[in-house]
């Protein structure tokens, strides 16, 4: 049908991201050794299992900052789901918003299941990653976005 646009579901959305990030890293603890890895996609990529007790990318070396992030994160997202504030900005704010959230949740899990977060997404050229990580740095910059290009409090205003 013309003009019918997809319905954004950010707490699909959301509890997707935290699914794929959890299998994901189960599956990694369970066939690679702490450490261990090998080359994938002809070596463009490697698969390395790290043990990360600080934050995205390795920042921090305390876990009291992350999981303080990602709680405030958890929270600040549903207040603003509630109160309609998400919306307000649009479905790019809205997805972005759901993939940060997602990601947090999933980084937290594994500190509170684990005590550190596992990355292994390694491209040698930057510091070892994993999905949640990915999910939080696209959906910041997708919030970014909207807010500069957004309905309310952005540049362009109405």
């Amino acid at each position: 049908m013309p003009g019918v646009g997809i319905k954004v579901r950010p707490w699909l959305l959301a509890a997707a991201v935290v699914a794929i990030d959890q299998v994901t890293k189960v599956l990694v603890e369970r066939a690679i050794p702490g450490g261990g890895g090998f080359a994938a996609l002809g070596g463009a990529v490697h698969i390395t299992h790290v043990r990360n007790p600080g934050s995205a990318f390795g920042v921090f070396g305390s876990t009291t900052v992350p999981v303080l992030v990602s709680v405030l994160v958890a929270v600040w997202w549903v207040g603003a789901s509630l109160t309609g504030a998400v919306r307000r900005y649009g479905s790019a704010f809205e997805v972005g918003s759901a993939l940060v959230l997602g990601g947090a949740v999933g980084n937290l899990i594994d500190r509170v299941r684990v005590g550190y977060v596992i990355d292994f997404i390694d491209f040698r050229v930057w510091p070892v990653f994993n999905l949640a990580d990915a999910a939080i740095t696209a959906g910041a910059l997708l919030v970014v976005y909207a807010m500069v290009r957004g309905r309310i409090g952005g540049r362009n205003s109405e």
